[in-house]
């Protein structure tokens, strides 16, 4: 899969969280932090850890700010996240 059909993808879901009515806006300072490379989100299934993240990337694009969003466990990669990521 080249990049841009992956950034495609990646444009089209983090568009659709705009629709969604509940934004936790009070938690993005959190997954923004001033000194740090990585930032962690562990929950149960199902609590919305991956519409925050897309939220967040919404507001960072609307910044004007390059996004990606990959999940790790994504279908549309034939090949590994290492290999993907060399590309």
């Amino acid at each position: 899969m080249s990049y841009q059909r992956v950034n495609d993808v990646s444009d089209e879901l983090i568009s659709a969280v705009k629709e969604l009515p509940f934004i936790r806006t009070h938690l993005f300072n959190a997954l923004n932090p001033p000194k740090q490379n990585v930032v962690i989100l562990k929950g149960a299934r199902g609590v919305g850890k991956s519409t925050l993240l897309l939220q967040f990337l919404l507001k960072k694009k609307q910044e004007n700010i390059k996004v990606l969003y990959l999940s790790a466990d994504s279908t549309l990669l034939h090949t590994s996240l290492v290999e993907f990521a060399h590309e």
